[in-house]
């Protein structure tokens, strides 16, 4: 079960340029998208239900 982007456990601290999607039971594969936020320093994806391969 997907969460929406609403309920979703976001965090984005422009000074850390940290983005935390932890613990909100996100589930199916990692999207390619995520390759564009190249400025960030730190991608929390823990404890969700992830599969695939990492962008790079």
């Amino acid at each position: 079960m997907a969460v929406a982007a609403e309920e979703a456990n976001l965090t984005i601290l422009s000074s850390g340029k940290i983005l935390n999607l932890s613990k909100n039971n996100l589930s199916g594969t990692i999207p390619c998208t995520l390759i564009v936020l190249n400025f960030l320093n730190d991608l929390n994806l823990w404890y969700n239900h992830l599969s695939g391969k990492i962008p790079t």
